[in-house]
């Protein structure tokens, strides 16, 4: 995300892949742009085979480590998510609205489905 230092300078973030719970980067970075005025917003790092096969490997292995929870122990990961969504709210919101060029408002509508989903 965009964040304005106190200087007004604007700061490009550049974000991590997530994958089996870590950050990891990439050779490749690409450029996330508002579609409005093709702004620069953010950056990530794009996944490549290797990423995608450890991406693939860890889905497998949360579901088979997952599938026969507790219906209360599924809810406390639930939880985790909407708290870590609500935590992060504000930098999420202005993500998405300038990534997707959408109005703040209609944004937070969006972030509170999310929120609501893991409720």
């Amino acid at each position: 995300m965009a964040t304005r230092t106190k200087s007004h300078k604007i700061v490009i973030k550049t974000y991590p892949l997530l994958i089996n719970g870590r950050h990891v980067t990439t050779n490749e970075v690409m450029d996330i742009k508002a579609p409005y005025d093709q702004k620069i917003v953010g950056r990530v790092h794009r996944a490549g085979e290797k990423e995608l096969e450890q991406a693939l490997k860890a889905a497998d292995q949360a579901f088979a480590a997952t599938k026969n929870l507790a219906a209360y122990e599924r809810a406390a990961i639930c939880e985790k998510v909407r708290d870590g969504i609500k935590a992060r709210y504000d930098e999420i919101t202005l993500v998405l609205s300038r990534e997707c060029g959408k109005p703040i408002t209609f944004t937070r509508i969006e972030i509170d489905r999310a929120i609501s989903t893991f409720d």
